[in-house]
């Protein structure tokens, strides 16, 4: 029977020890292709460090100290990450116009995928240092996991999120950072989903979506950008900006209405989940 936490920093502990058991998991699965298993290992590092984030006071520094042991592992397999989504880009925007430079960039950057995922490091290092972490998180010392720390790491991680929210399409000099809060905003609100609110859930969905309309706005940026390398005529790279705008635009309407309710009304919301706890 799978246990009920009895508080909020009970339950941040548990998903904690869930995410480190996934890396291990990812790590020891021999059978799945190992592009997959990079891309899964990163994005549950990045899982971890955004719950890590609401560490409670008395934990902080041992939870920077794991943030930036999990950050070391995303970087690990971040050149084999790179260029698989450097590839799958460009598969997925020019695949059906592979001709003249566009072939040879093509051929290029496939052959720069092959070459980084045959020097993808040993899986041993991400299950030790899972392994580590696990360990170090199961000993906490239950009087350390303060829910009100938590929430108030909730609500600054809310807010930080709101305040770089672009205003409009020609203001996105902070969009990466914006996108990084938006999925460090996802992976928080999973916890407090996991509490079954069903409008945490509902907002973890709305934050997901968000994530992947600003990504593919970004991803299509940095095809122009490594494309530029190989003196792509102007005439290809407009087609690939066809409709960037748009997506941006979209993108930037979904997360006005994200973040729309005040801070305070948010906190009001966690307060009411964490006392339902238990």
């Amino acid at each position: 029977m799978k246990r009920t936490a009895s508080s909020l920093g009970e339950a941040w502990q548990m998903r904690l020890m869930g995410v480190l058991e996934e890396i291990a998991a990812i790590a020891a699965n021999d059978s799945e292709n190992v592009d997959i298993r990079v891309h899964e290992i990163r994005k549950a590092a990045k899982h971890g460090r955004a719950v890590l984030k609401l560490a409670p006071d008395g934990l902080r520094e041992q939870a920077r100290r794991q943030r930036e042991t999990l950050r070391e592992m995303r970087r690990l397999f971040g050149p084999a990450r790179d260029a698989r989504v450097d590839l799958q880009l460009f598969e997925q925007f020019c695949g059906s116009r592979k001709s003249g430079r566009l072939a040879e960039a093509g051929q290029k950057i496939a052959a720069i995928c092959a070459e980084q995922e045959s020097k993808v490091p040993s899986m041993r290092r991400p299950m030790r240092a899972a392994g580590r972490i696990a360990k170090d998180i199961r000993d906490w010392d239950p009087g350390t996991l303060k829910s009100d720390d938590i929430i108030e790491r909730l609500v600054k991680g809310y807010r930080k999120a709101r305040d770089l929210l672009p205003t409009d399409e020609s203001a996105i000099e902070h969009l990466h950072d914006f996108r990084s809060a938006v999925v460090d905003y996802r992976y928080q609100m999973r916890l407090i989903a996991g509490l079954r609110d069903k409008t945490a859930a509902q907002r973890e969905r709305q934050a997901q979506e968000l994530r992947e309309s600003l990504g593919e706005y970004l991803d299509v940026e940095r095809l122009i950008g490594r494309l530029q390398e190989f003196d792509i005529p102007a005439d290809e790279m407009k087609q690939l900006r066809k409709g960037q705008q748009k997506r941006l635009k979209t993108a930037l309407a979904d997360a006005a209405l994200l973040f729309d309710p005040k801070p305070r009304l948010v906190r009001k919301d966690l307060e009411e989940i964490s006392a339902g706890c238990g």
